[in-house]
């Protein structure tokens, strides 16, 4: 559950979607991205991986240009 905790914490950092309030009530904000620091190459990876499944999505229905 903590581990949990920590990779929303991450995600929601990275791409600021706001955590519901169970994820985020207990430690203050510097304590818990010092903890979940381990996840934020992870994040980025799958931040990364799906905007690029995006982009040649995209570039099938549109020109590459516009993609």
């Amino acid at each position: 559950e903590r581990i949990f905790k920590h990779f929303a914490l991450t995600l929601g950092f990275f791409t600021r979607v706001p955590l519901p309030e169970f994820l985020s009530r207990h430690l203050d904000e510097d304590t818990r991205l010092s903890d979940a620091i381990i996840f934020f190459p992870v994040i980025g990876v799958l931040i990364g991986v799906s905007l690029s499944a995006v982009w040649v999505a995209g570039s099938y229905l549109f020109p590459p240009a516009i993609a």
